[in-house]
C-alpha cells in the first residue's frame, strides 16, 4: 500500500506527541490544504473526548465528542439494528472534532456520520497505536 504525503505526515506526527502538537498540525495542514479551518484554541473542550463509532454494516463512522463515550456508544446503540463499536478516542483539543468533519467531508454522509474510507480507517488506525503507545 502505497501512503499518500499526508498519510506519512500523520504517521510521523502521531509517533511525536500527539496530544501537544495537534494544534500545531491542524494549523499546518488548514494552511497546506485549506480543508481545516475555524479550530477552536480556547481550550473550552478540555472534558471532552473526539469518539470514532463504527457501524460495520453500513461502512460509516460517527465522529463525536462526549465527556462520557462509553455512555455515548450505548445512547447510539439503543437506536440502532446495527452493532455499534468504539474504536479510537482522543482528547479534544482545538476545536478537534470540528476540523476533523471539515477534513473528511468528502466523505460525509449525514449528521456526524462518515463513510469509511481508507484515508479515515488509516487515520483511526494510527490514533489506535498512539492510544497504546
Amino acid at each position: 500500500m502505497t501512503l499518500s504525503n499526508d498519510q506519512i505526515r500523520l504517521r510521523r506526527f502521531t509517533q511525536r506527541n500527539f496530544d501537544l502538537g495537534v494544534g500545531r498540525y491542524l494549523a499546518q495542514m488548514s494552511r497546506r490544504s485549506g480543508t481545516i479551518k475555524n479550530h477552536d484554541t480556547t481550550g473550552r473542550f478540555k472534558d471532552s473526548s473526539i469518539y470514532f463509532i463504527r457501524n460495520a454494516r453500513a461502512k460509516a463512522i460517527k465522529i463525536g465528542r462526549s465527556v462520557d463515550p462509553e455512555r455515548r456508544l450505548g445512547e447510539l446503540q439503543v437506536g440502532s439494528p446495527d452493532q455499534l463499536e468504539l474504536c479510537a478516542l482522543l482528547p479534544e483539543k482545538y476545536g478537534l472534532e470540528a476540523a476533523l468533519h471539515q477534513h473528511f467531508g468528502a466523505s460525509h454522509l449525514f449528521g456526524e456520520w462518515f463513510g469509511e474510507t481508507p484515508e479515515l480507517i488509516t487515520f483511526m488506525g494510527e490514533v489506535s497505536l498512539w492510544q497504546r503507545a
